[in-house]
């Protein structure tokens, strides 16, 4: 279901958020990414995208990030 709705909705310059917290979404992220490269799509990060890199943090809410060790 996630993949194809991917498959629906993707277009150039499209933002793909998924949240590893739902075991579905884990499983489909292999599918989605195949189908991107072969769709000549390039996986990216947002930092990237946007043109300004920024240190790699996790965050746990609104207030509490942490830089990755």
């Amino acid at each position: 279901m996630i993949l194809q709705k991917i498959q629906a909705t993707v277009y150039d310059g499209s933002i793909i958020l998924f949240h590893d917290i739902y075991p579905e979404t884990i499983r489909a992220v292999p599918q989605v990414i195949d189908y991107l490269k072969e769709q000549g799509y390039r996986i990216t990060t947002v930092s990237d995208l946007l043109g300004h890199p920024t240190a790699v943090e996790n965050y746990y809410g609104r207030n509490d990030h942490r830089p990755v060790q």
